[in-house]
């Protein structure tokens, strides 16, 4: 069945999803304050989401999909919008837009998959319809049942993994071959995720606990 979908950021990853749903076959387009769509794609930076929720705001939409960043909690979506129109989710993809063009790739479901929840962790048939969109479209989803215990996860995680090439100066390759770097690294991971698991906000999903 045809969805009405709404790509709202039209980066790397508002590019990414709206061209692929689109090439599923779903109607994807542009936002129009007065018109209803089956699900918001709203794929902005963390820190350019707060200057849109008064745009968002005032369409009547019943899904917003927050492909952000975020393990700040959800708030201040939920005082803009409601907690039942917020879904939580982070993409499976990556790319980059050189001269207008658009080059991405979808990661593998083993590495991350485009993850999302409802925040009573619930599998409602709003979420198990959008899964099925994401996958006929060709991206691997996972449905998770704490999303913001999972985003703060993958801060935990994709921080230390970033700042260890900027200790080392070099890449991936060079890290490798960095003793004292990939010791830092693993204190950094242990560090994280130990306090993930004493602050009592657990480890999400349960199979990276393998790290600590």
């Amino acid at each position: 069945m045809k969805r009405r979908i709404l790509i709202f950021g039209a980066g790397v990853i508002g590019s990414t999803f709206g061209g692929v749903i689109a090439a599923s076959g779903q109607e994807v387009t542009l936002l129009k304050e007065d018109d209803i769509y089956d699900f918001v794609f709203v794929t902005l930076r963390k820190e350019q989401v707060r200057d849109s929720l008064p745009l968002l705001q005032k369409n009547k939409s019943n899904n917003f999909v927050f492909m952000v960043n975020n393990p700040l909690g959800y708030d201040e979506w939920v005082n803009a919008l409601g907690q039942e129109r917020v879904i939580p989710a982070f993409p499976g993809s990556g790319g980059k837009i050189e001269n207008g063009i658009v080059f991405y790739e979808i990661v593998s479901r083993i590495i991350q998959p485009t993850t999302l929840g409802e925040l009573k962790g619930n599998k409602s048939a709003q979420i198990k319809q959008l899964k099925t969109i994401l996958k006929n479209a060709g991206f691997k989803v996972s449905i998770s049942k704490n999303m913001d215990s999972w985003q703060k996860t993958h801060v935990a995680m994709v921080g230390p993994l970033g700042d260890v090439i900027y200790f080392d100066g070099g890449n991936n390759y060079s890290v490798a071959k960095n003793d004292l770097a990939i010791r830092q690294i693993n204190l950094a991971l242990k560090e994280n995720f130990n306090f993930l698991s004493s602050a009592g906000i657990g480890i999400v999903p349960f199979k990276l606990n393998i790290i600590r």
